[in-house]
């Protein structure tokens, strides 16, 4: 779970998709009714919705997470529809990235280096097209820098996001967020 939050919102508790998936587990608006969230920003609700979500994709994908991720990022009849990890460059590199977190050790216990698909890509399942290959797939990708900012909510209720921190003796959270456009 830490790996797909880590993948969806940077731990950022506030986050807000430029499709309106919000929170940590990034719920859409209709997923979190559907699953019963009052606040898709408490982090509670919404990390128990998520899970109970992902449980639910997990069975209906018998167990192949890396098809469960898939249909946690473009939706289940996207999967079902291309018999596999539908060809959207997004959705494949979300794939990509949780199972590279999951290898490195991101989770709580590391499981021996044979245990199944979260650490093998999954075999290429039959229909699904193959992506051409071009000149840019093979071009160096510069990853993002993490940054470190600060939010909090001043004595009037204003809140306030900065690179520095706050005054002494204020609660604030932290947050991390790519250098391009928090």
């Amino acid at each position: 779970m830490k790996a797909v939050i880590a993948a969806e919102s940077e731990f950022d508790q506030w986050a807000v998709s430029s499709k309106g998936a919000q929170g940590l587990m990034q719920l859409m608006p209709p997923t979190a009714r559907q699953l019963g969230v009052a606040d898709a920003f408490d982090a509670r609700q919404n990390i128990f919705a998520g899970t109970r979500y992902l449980r639910t994709l997990l069975d209906t994908f018998a167990g192949d997470v890396p098809l469960a991720l898939a249909a946690y990022n473009a939706g289940p009849n996207a999967v079902r529809r291309y018999g596999g990890i539908p060809p959207y460059r997004e959705t494949r590199g979300y794939v990509q990235k949780i199972q590279r977190l999951l290898g490195a050790g991101f989770s709580a216990t590391t499981p021996p280096a044979n245990s199944a698909s979260f650490f093998v890509p999954t075999t290429r399942l039959q229909g699904l097209p193959r992506a051409p290959r071009t000149a840019t797939r093979s071009r160096r990708v510069e990853p993002a820098r993490p940054r470190a900012y600060y939010r909090w909510r001043d004595a009037n209720g204003q809140d306030h996001a900065s690179t520095a921190p706050p005054p002494d003796g204020t609660v604030y959270w932290m947050v991390r967020a790519l250098d391009q456009g928090w």
